[in-house]
């Protein structure tokens, strides 16, 4: 979800709950703290780990999203941030993390309705929940949140329970409309996987076929477009060693990350100057790429695919 859907919610909570200030901004911090990965996200481009250092990865776990709140209200509470807010903020206290932890569950909620979710119980278990319904934003839901939180700012949070039902509705109604949405996506391409995309009538569909991903596009009330057919692994060149070039590179940490953020991975081998260059890329994201402009392909080019180069295993 949005940063400022991600706000919102806790902050009306807190304040239909009748709280305290500290409270309020303690569900707040807690609300947009496992966000703060983009802190710390530029470390996998300089040294890729297994860490999950990526958006969307280790702080929104639970345990991680909890320590990230702990940390910001550290933060918050003590230098010239609180000299600054002062009894705005949150004390570091027992119950200021519990209320930035209950902030830290509304997020992880909220995302996890978004497609490829969150890490919930990592580093237990890498797997991403989400029931796949919205964007990673709907922009119906982020202008709504956005003029409420206009409107608190210019006068004030008269009616927070109003304010929060109006919210909470349109997430159900929206997750309503997306969720039937969802089931005839699937109807229309039996045995796929579907997606959301951009807008409420929009899908990608993702269908195995044992050796090719086949990716559709789809728009309700239509027929699946084939969007393109992408070999799980295409050979361009031959020579000796594929199988260990292949098994060496899974055990890099940036192949192993670029297969846990993608919808699903197809790779490219070329046997060039006695080593083998294979490149992952994620097939559905490839597709969706087609139609975008050429400055926006080139930029996600480097995020969304990666070339690694095996001498020797």
């Amino acid at each position: 979800m949005d940063i400022f859907t991600h706000a919102l919610i806790p902050y009306l909570l807190g304040r239909a709950l009748g709280r305290s200030d500290s409270e309020v901004f303690a569900l707040v911090i807690g609300g947009i703290a496992p966000d703060l990965d983009v802190l710390i996200s530029w470390i996998d481009h300089l040294y890729p780990t297994a860490f999950l250092l990526v958006h969307r990865g280790i702080t929104h776990s639970l345990p991680f999203g909890i320590l990230t709140a702990a940390i910001a209200i550290k933060a918050a509470s003590t230098g010239c941030v609180n000299e600054r807010l002062g009894r705005r903020m949150p004390p570091f206290t027992t119950a200021a993390i519990a209320w930035a932890s209950l902030g830290v569950l509304i997020h992880l909620s909220l995302d996890m309705l978004t497609t490829r979710g969150v890490p919930l119980l990592y580093p237990l278990d890498p797997t991403r929940w989400s029931l796949e319904l919205f964007f990673y934003s709907e922009t119906a839901l982020t202008i709504v949140c956005l003029a409420i939180i206009v409107s608190i700012y210019r006068l004030g949070c008269r009616r927070p329970r109003l304010l929060l039902s109006i919210v909470l509705l349109l997430l159900v109604v929206l997750g309503g409309v997306r969720m039937e949405g969802k089931m005839e996506a699937k109807a229309a391409l039996p045995g796929s996987e579907s997606y959301p995309r951009p807008g409420l009538q929009r899908w990608d569909l993702l269908l195995d076929r044992g050796s090719a991903w086949e990716v559709y596009g789809y728009t309700l009330g239509g027929n699946p477009e084939l969007r393109g057919i992408y070999p799980k692994l295409c050979v361009t060149s031959s020579g000796p060693g594929l199988d260990e070039a292949l098994s060496a590179a899974a055990g890099l940490a940036s192949v192993q990350t670029l297969r846990w953020r993608a919808y699903a991975v197809a790779a490219n081998a070329t046997r060039k100057d006695g080593a083998w260059q294979i490149e992952y890329y994620d097939p559905l994201m490839r597709a969706d790429l087609l139609d975008a402009p050429p400055l926006l392909r080139r930029l996600a080019r480097g995020r969304l695919s990666l070339s690694v180069s095996v001498t020797d295993g």
